[in-house]
């Protein structure tokens, strides 16, 4: 079986947050750089995130800060094909993870 690959570009963003408290939609730019990938978050138009992963196999691991510099975490996600990622999170703090599901749109 081939190694799992992610693609760059825009990814479609669904999510629910820590217990249950509400879901969120936007968009996701996962763009690799060597053997690492930077990814950049627009949640709703109203918050965006920073961050960079490395992939191990099927697992994405992703370190994130929030773009106002107060919260920041971490995430892992599966990659289920080259065009759907799901995963969970957490914030620094947090004591319950968050989902989300990214789904590739189009090449950036």
């Amino acid at each position: 079986m081939p190694a799992p690959r992610v693609r760059d570009g825009a990814y479609a963003l669904a999510g629910e947050n820590p217990g249950g408290r509400g879901g969120y939609t936007g968009s996701v730019s996962i763009r690799r750089e060597g053997e690492v990938y930077l990814l950049k978050w627009d949640i709703g138009g109203k918050q965006g995130q920073l961050g960079a992963g490395i992939l191990e196999g099927r697992i994405l691991s992703v370190g994130f800060a929030d773009l106002t510099g107060r919260a920041f975490g971490a995430g892992s996600y599966r990659v289920g094909s080259e065009e759907r990622l799901a995963g969970r999170w957490v914030c620094m703090g947090g004591s319950e993870p968050g989902f989300e599901t990214l789904t590739w749109e189009r090449a950036d």
